[in-house]
């Protein structure tokens, strides 16, 4: 074959072929058989003469198509963790303190799941310091294992409490400007802010402008608490099944689970507050082991091109709240993995790994 052609093309070649048909030995670099009969004749070698390794798949043992395939699962599996990076760069750019916020909480995950649960309290309570929704994650300490989670709930609370009564000793009016202010956050919708309340009144307002029905903001208020007692019911049911079995990565699990259920459930959720999605969203990714990766990809494909759902208007509030979905998603995937028990580690390799 001439120098620099392509070696072995066919696939049903068999492995160690490589040597007798291009002069290469699988898994190393060489030059063709023709470059060094033209070297030994004393004829100009051709053009590509420079060492190349054998594009024959059995020249390289640890390539397969399976290694393939996983990897293009993987590059799949990161995309929503990419959308979840998002906020990181949001927030660096707005100047928010989300990323210092951020390390305490996960210094006080490190904590928790070492089981000093005093240190992830404290965590806790100096992240919500800055803004009030880590405040949620205080219910991980309902798991605890020593069963004195209560004990430790109660304790996060006085303490944010107590925190709250020394800023109104020494600053009363800036803590009272403070509390009128909340009423004020609500107003923000879309990309800002993708949670469930700002959904359910973007989605009225679509539904106003396309059919001109007018829902009332009494049923919005009534659809955003059935989404979220609809998501907290068997969110809470599927931790209490993870606390009662033991798992070695238990708690890890609930903290998951606290963290992605929040934009589900709270009224307010900032798209810098994403950034506590990134490591739940990467772990379902990875973990999943009951539901085919490609299900999701196959779903998108059924959906018609040219169809309800691809307007303009309609691909804006997907856009928008593209985290939030995401969140949901995440969500589901999580009680479906712990319902079918492929998230649970054993007891006995927590004790390995403590050793």
């Amino acid at each position: 074959m001439p120098s620099g052609g392509i070696c072995c093309s066919r696939r049903s070649a068999p492995p160690g072929s490589c040597r007798k048909r291009c002069g290469r030995t699988p898994g190393t670099s060489g030059i063709s058989a023709s470059t060094t009969t033209r070297r030994r004749r004393g004829e100009p070698a051709s053009i590509r003469t420079t060492p190349r390794r054998c594009p024959r798949i059995c020249a390289r043992p640890g390539s397969s198509s399976t290694t393939r395939r996983t990897r293009s699962r993987s590059s799949r599996r990161s995309r929503a963790c990419r959308c979840r990076a998002r906020a990181i760069f949001i927030d660096v750019v707005s100047g928010s303190v989300t990323t210092f916020e951020q390390c305490l909480v996960w210094l006080g995950v490190a904590a928790l799941v070492a089981d000093r649960y005093w240190l992830f309290v404290a965590a806790i309570v100096l992240a919500s310091s800055f803004r009030l929704t880590p405040l949620v994650l205080l219910a991980v300490c309902l798991a605890a294992r020593d069963g004195r989670g209560v004990r430790y709930l109660a304790g996060g609370l006085a303490a944010f409490a107590a925190i709250f009564a020394l800023s109104y000793a020494l600053a009363p009016r800036l803590t009272i400007e403070f509390f009128q202010s909340i009423p004020k956050n609500y107003g923000e919708s879309g990309r800002l802010n993708p949670a469930s309340l700002p959904l359910v009144t973007d989605a009225a307002s679509l539904l106003e402008r396309t059919s001109h029905v007018v829902v009332p903001q009494a049923l919005q208020l009534i659809a955003y608490l059935a989404i979220a007692v609809a998501v907290a019911v068997p969110t809470w049911m599927a931790a209490a099944r993870i606390a009662r079995s033991g798992a070695a990565n238990g708690l890890e699990l609930v903290f998951y689970l606290a963290a992605i259920v929040q934009p589900l459930v709270l009224p307010r959720f900032k798209n810098y507050s994403y950034m506590l999605l990134i490591a739940p969203t990467w772990f379902i990714a990875m973990r999943s082991t009951h539901l085919r990766s490609a299900l999701p990809l196959l779903l998108l494909a059924c959906l018609p091109v040219y169809s309800w759902i691809t307007s303009a208007d309609k691909i804006t509030l997907v856009a928008n709240y593209s985290q939030w979905l995401i969140a949901a998603g995440a969500w589901a995937l999580y009680l479906y993995e712990i319902h079918a028990g492929g998230l649970l580690a054993r007891a006995e390799h927590r004790a390995v790994v403590s050793a």
